[in-house]
């Protein structure tokens, strides 16, 4: 039951979020922590821990904002499952990436990558590749990462995802191994 719980606040965060409720969205967030630390280390408490300290940055209260981050980070380590961490990567990832601290958001995303191709997961691959192909070329990176990343998933039939560098569209180029 309190996982559903901290599940229902997290929907309702997330459309607090979309109508641009800033204030429930940190209630939501803060009461589905509440809820999750009974459970223990859970994916539930990593991912509102992310979820929050993402949304205290943008506030900027950056000094919480990293303890947040610091506690899902903690909470994955001993969770010791790779796609968890991987999700939780990512997600600190677009907190990083906004308040423009690019090597750090980059070194997540990567990360991430890395732990997808580890347990196979292409979807959530795809996501960080898409996520990272776009910070590179708001960095001017873009060729350079192209070469790098492109080919890195090993996970059977991939999509790769580039950032066309003119119009910002995205293209998908699909390959078997």
């Amino acid at each position: 039951m309190l996982r559903e719980a901290v599940a229902a606040y997290g929907r309702v965060g997330t459309n607090a979020y979309q109508r641009e409720r800033m204030v429930q969205v940190i209630y939501c967030l803060i009461a589905a922590i509440n809820l999750a630390e009974r459970l223990g280390s859970t994916l539930e408490l990593a991912v509102a821990c992310t979820d929050l300290g993402n949304s205290l940055g943008l506030a900027p209260v950056r000094p919480l904002a990293r303890a947040y981050h610091c506690l899902a980070t903690r909470t994955t380590a001993h969770l010791e499952d790779p796609l968890m961490t991987a999700r939780v990567r990512a997600r600190a990832a677009i907190y990083e990436l906004g308040i423009g601290n690019w090597s750090a958001g980059c070194k997540d995303l990567e990360a991430s990558m890395a732990f997808c191709d580890r347990v196979g997961d292409s979807n959530v691959w795809e996501e960080d590749a898409a996520i990272r192909s776009h910070a590179a070329q708001l960095t001017g990176e873009f060729e350079s990462r192209h070469r790098a990343s492109a080919p890195r998933f090993d996970g059977g039939q991939r999509q790769v995802v580039l950032w066309d560098m003119r119009s910002g569209d995205v293209m998908l180029r699909c390959g078997a191994r």
